[in-house]
């Protein structure tokens, strides 16, 4: 409680919603003999019940059921790399990484210079690639040297 009296603070607030939400979860019936939920079940037939589904919507269906787009964008992002910046500059930056999570790509460079060149040019690199792959929520740039990223041509 707060020093005030008897109006709790903010951090008992979340504190007390944290307990509430952490009880109700143990409370929650659990689905699989793990005591883990299991997860949504996935079509993989057609309209009809009996007919095969293309394989195409039925990956595209995982990867929007299990919220992998992030990571799939990540993939896309590394395949196409040396097309979003270019031959001469792909071969001195070489896309070693993506998080998902925090929004950052990981970057190789071959030389100190060409390190310094992709720092300098960061918001322009991250909006070709927000043009080119909207999917993808990149934030920042995080440039390594050649001998801290095993970049190797």
């Amino acid at each position: 409680m707060s020093a005030q009296g008897s109006e709790p603070s903010r951090v008992d607030l979340a504190r007390i919603a944290l307990r509430r939400a952490r009880d109700k979860a143990k409370s929650a019936p659990s689905r699989g003999p793990d005591g883990r939920r299991s997860p949504p079940e996935v079509q993989v037939s057609s309209t009809n019940g009996r007919d095969p589904a293309p394989l195409g919507g039925v990956i595209q269906r995982l990867l929007v059921d299990h919220a992998w787009q992030r990571a799939a964008a990540g993939g896309v992002l590394l395949d196409q790399w040396p097309a979003i910046v270019g031959a001469q500059r792909a071969a001195h930056w070489e896309a070693i990484g993506y998080d998902a999570t925090t929004g950052t790509l990981t970057v190789g460079c071959t030389s100190d210079a060409w390190a310094t060149t992709l720092r300098l040019l960061e918001r322009e690199v991250i909006a070709q690639i927000a043009q080119r792959l909207p999917s993808t929520r990149l934030l920042r740039i995080s440039v390594r040297r050649s001998d801290q990223s095993g970049f190797r041509r």
